[in-house]
């Protein structure tokens, strides 16, 4: 069974959809208890730069036109916030209620100062010193993975304010540039695993800068019609990521095989993707589905792995590592079930009341900005 390659459409991305299905599952095993799976593939902690050049391609196939057409700044950050900000106030409410409950135990070794220094600076995106924190080391602790979306929401705004010259040379040196970065970050730390602590958490911003430019110059390149139109199946183009996060690599070679990975083979798997055509019924709907569910997935999965962790703790008097493969499977499968739910009775919701307000600004500054216009002539 081979997929339909052809000429760029819109409905080709769902072959990106899938890979954000994929991307997800494959970052949330390296936080499971039950290290099994996560020994199984080593390069896990790429899925990251996965995502992030995932959704420099999807962002420029949303955004780009529009920019380039003349939206501004602060309208495609409302936008961005309202697609981005639900779900990841859902997760830090959820991972601040974890503990708190914890402190209410007295199973905690922190006060209340760090617990409400740490949701005032988290609920606004902002990343926390440890100092002032209830850990020592992540600087989002109640999610952990959302540093990703503090340095993906600051490569947003430098794409949006230079979007009229993300082409051709300059867009070619803003990749080269992060290339360079990225190769830095992995030589000086030993892999490219940065971002979430507050010791590395500059190559975080050095792995959105080359990851997502490098998503945004594949769609140039795509709209251009200059990517090589290599399409797949849709269940190979959907299950080769896990290949790819299985390869080994010593500890003197990580840096070069992180680099490698994401400066060839994450670029071929998105090009393929993005001429990969799913075949209508179950195919179609699934990669719809593991695109929509992706980001939930990943922006809930560790308030949820927290909470069901020390529920079995509790419950079964045994660490939460002795989860077992099953139990792990068990556990993924709880936090795609959390995201669906969250998906359709708070996240869409939430977002349907966000735009219906936002489309109603739009037109009242408008009206304002021209009574205060004609007020303001002789």
């Amino acid at each position: 069974m081979t997929a339909t390659v052809g000429a760029p459409q819109r409905d080709y991305f769902l072959g990106l959809d899938a890979l954000r299905g994929a991307g997800a599952l494959i970052v949330i095993t390296a936080h499971m208890p039950d290290k099994t799976l996560f020994r199984l593939m080593p390069s896990a902690h790429l899925g990251i730069d996965f995502f992030f050049m995932l959704s420099g391609f999807v962002v420029a196939n949303a955004y780009l036109s529009k920019l380039e057409r003349g939206m501004g700044l602060w309208d495609f950050t409302l936008i961005r916030l309202i697609r981005l900000y639900p779900l990841y106030f859902l997760s830090t409410v959820l991972g601040a209620a974890f503990f708190a409950v914890l402190l209410l135990k007295g199973w905690a070794d922190f006060g209340w100062g760090p617990w409400a220094a740490t949701l005032a600076a988290n609920l606004f995106y902002i990343p926390i010193n440890p100092s002032w924190a209830i850990s020592a080391g992540e600087v989002y602790p109640f999610n952990v993975p959302a540093w990703t979306l503090f340095w993906e929401l600051a490569a947003n705004t430098v794409f949006a304010l230079l979007a009229l010259r993300m082409r051709g040379w300059f867009l070619a040196a803003v990749v080269f540039s992060g290339l360079v970065m990225i190769s830095l970050s992995a030589i000086s730390y030993g892999n490219l695993h940065q971002g979430w602590a507050w010791e590395n958490f500059l190559g975080g911003g050095s792995r959105v800068w080359f990851a997502l430019f490098a998503g945004v110059a594949l769609h140039r390149l795509h709209r251009q019609g200059k990517l090589p139109r290599i399409g797949g199946t849709m269940p190979l183009v959907a299950l080769t990521p896990f290949a790819v996060m299985a390869l080994p690599a010593s500890a003197e070679l990580r840096p070069y095989v992180d680099v490698a990975v994401a400066a060839i083979v994450l670029p071929v798997l998105v090009t393929i993707a993005a001429y990969t055509r799913p075949r209508p019924g179950f195919e179609t709907a699934f990669s719809s589905w593991a695109g929509r569910l992706s980001y939930g997935v990943y922006v809930l999965q560790m308030p949820i792995i927290m909470i069901v962790g020390t529920a079995y703790a509790v419950l079964f008097d045994a660490p939460y590592e002795t989860l077992g493969v099953f139990g792990t499977l068990a556990l993924m499968g709880a936090v795609v079930a959390a995201a669906w739910a969250a998906d359709l009775w708070f996240d869409t919701p939430v977002r349907n009341v966000l735009r219906a307000w936002h489309k109603g600004v739009k037109p009242r500054a408008a009206a304002e900005a021209a009574a205060n216009s004609s007020e303001a002539r002789p």
